[in-house]
């Protein structure tokens, strides 16, 4: 009888001591996990960015090259008996850059998050300074939302004496949400400038104040 009961307190023991470890290991995954996917999504987020910034100098970089002669069509500039009558925008040529430079970069985004992922070195979730860099890199697939719109600038400024130089700009606006490998509920905004095109026009140009949104 004094074995059994001596057993008895021994196991009743080893499961109080197995309880609490259990529970304490469970409180630890949870704060790893938590800390981890805040570290996570913070170093994902940045390169995300890096991502999108190059997706969208690329996009730009392509159209421009299969395209070199659509710039010169954005704006015309109208003389009358020598001098500036009028500076119009081809609406036409402006909306087709817009959706040709959205559509690729779009596209280059996604296939660049699915196919190539983000690289994050395993020490960067530690959180701690000194492992930032150290580890091998972990590759992550990211499956993602994106919205891409585009606008244009003019501005002018003076180049010489009768001289105006024509600038336009192109602004490629980008919202990013990222699905996998989990959701994040921030949303990667970037934003990228280009200037496409400039020109020098010879005369008086009629009066323009600030910059010109289209």
């Amino acid at each position: 009888m004094r074995s059994r009961r001596r057993r008895t307190r021994a196991q009743r023991r080893a499961r109080r001591y197995i309880g609490i470890a259990v529970l304490m290991i469970l409180l630890f995954l949870i704060f790893f996990e938590t800390a981890v996917k805040t570290q996570l999504t913070s170093m994902l987020l940045e390169e995300l960015e890096t991502v999108v910034e190059t997706s969208v100098i690329d996009a730009v970089d392509a159209y421009l090259t299969l395209y070199p002669e659509s710039c010169d069509e954005l704006v015309e500039v109208h003389y009358t008996d020598g001098t500036v009558g009028a500076i119009t925008t081809n609406a036409a040529a402006i909306n087709r850059v817009k959706t040709a430079v959205s559509s690729l970069s779009q596209q280059m985004i996604a296939d660049r998050c699915r196919d190539n992922g983000v690289t994050i070195p395993l020490g960067g979730l530690t959180g701690l300074v000194f492992l930032a860099d150290i580890g091998p890199r972990i590759r992550l697939n990211v499956e993602s939302k994106q919205t891409v719109r585009c606008s244009f600038e003019s501005s002018f400024t003076s180049a010489g004496v009768n001289q105006t130089l024509h600038h336009i700009i192109l602004t490629v606006d980008t919202e990013l949400t990222v699905y996998s490998p989990y959701r994040i509920h921030d949303k990667l905004i970037c934003s990228s400038s280009f200037e496409i095109a400039q020109t020098v026009i010879v005369g008086e140009v009629p009066s323009y104040s600030g910059v010109i949104t289209y």
